[in-house]
């Protein structure tokens, strides 16, 4: 029997306003929370799935089903975790994500230490996190530039019909920085080209993923030596490429947690990425502030950050990292992850 009680269930995030990118609309997200708890030591973590990457909330509970949960008991170090859930199958990076994630808070309120620090970090203050404008008709655009006035950097989702409307509406109200994501949207090399040669003057600095993943691989490459724009793989970059070969088609990785399925992997692409000079981009899916205090951790080493997905919701059930009045992400000095549970949430898995 393992030495640690284990609860997990799924909880559903409603969003603030419909989310749309180029693959579809989202309303809500059904996300799974995981919680640990060993002499008297209580750790969180949350896994997200996303359908891009054939997972679902069923299917992380059956990975959390399967666990074996003394997979837990006698970790040396919290590397040994993350290498010991790698192995498992199927692997649902989500799940592992998750429960790699309550370990680490566990472990750092067991040592009495922020993560973060356990990590090697030297301040609390991360990047500047971006704020992200779903697809959306123009009023809503407009709504959506006024809520986020007070933001530096804008993160703009493209890949539909109405892309250069989009822009230019945009561009009438702010003159920002932005990133552009286009989630794979663009299906052909001339019509990125030709998207690119549209936002080559309107000061975008990053660009997302512009064609599916699995293209033409000299068609990414060629695209990549023709683009102004820095191009990052998103939906092509998951963390088991080679990062050699990425940086070929590339010159920015976003890395997601719930992608790698690890906080310590991502904490070695981070530096893998570095050495062989590519930027990177710290991501999230729509989650609560367990998993983008998780992920703003990572952004104490990263180029870029867009950690916002609990920005997106209604209600969050925990408490945690913050952003300062320049928006830079801002890490809690508490031991553990940095989060704290709301009050409407306090009996939830108890």
């Amino acid at each position: 029997m393992s030495q640690f009680k284990w609860t997990y269930a799924p909880f559903t995030l409603k969003l603030r306003r419909a989310f749309t990118i180029a693959r579809g609309t989202r309303r809500e997200a059904t996300n799974v929370l995981v919680r640990i708890e060993r002499d008297d030591i209580v750790g969180y973590g949350e896994a997200a799935p996303n359908k891009r990457y054939d997972e679902t909330p069923q299917k992380v509970m059956g990975f959390l089903d399967q666990l074996d949960q003394e997979i837990l008991d006698d970790i040396p170090n919290p590397e040994v975790l993350s290498n010991r859930l790698a192995k498992q199958n199927p692997a649902i990076r989500s799940a592992r994500c998750a429960v790699e994630t309550a370990y680490l808070d566990w472990y750092g309120k067991k040592e009495n230490r922020s993560v973060f620090r356990l990590m090697g970090g030297r301040t609390s203050l991360g990047s500047i996190s971006s704020y992200t404008l779903g697809m959306a008709e123009p009023q809503t655009i407009t709504d959506k530039l006024e809520e986020a006035e007070s933001y530096p950097l804008l993160k703009v989702k493209l890949g539909g019909s109405r892309d250069r409307e989009t822009i230019k509406l945009i561009r009438q109200h702010s003159k920002k920085p932005i990133f552009v994501d286009v989630n794979e949207g663009w299906k052909n090399l001339d019509v990125a080209k030709s998207q690119i040669d549209f936002l080559a003057d309107k000061n975008v600095i990053l660009l997302e993923q512009p064609m599916p993943a699995d293209h033409n691989w000299e068609e990414l490459c060629e695209l990549k030596s023709y683009s102004p724009i820095p191009i990052c793989a998103d939906e092509g970059f998951v963390g088991d490429e080679s990062i050699t070969k990425i940086k070929k088609a590339y010159d920015c990785i976003n890395i997601k947690i719930m992608k790698t399925g690890s906080l310590i992997k991502s904490l070695e692409l981070i530096r893998q990425a570095k050495r062989e000079q590519l930027k990177v981009l710290i991501g999230c899916m729509i989650e609560s502030s367990i998993a983008d205090s998780a992920s703003a951790m990572l952004t104490l080493w990263s180029d870029f950050a867009d950690i916002d997905g609990r920005l997106l919701i209604e209600e969050d059930p925990f408490e945690g990292v913050t952003l300062t009045d320049d928006y830079h992400l801002k890490l809690k000095e508490i031991p553990g992850i940095g989060i704290r549970r709301s009050d409407k949430w306090e009996n939830f898995l108890d």
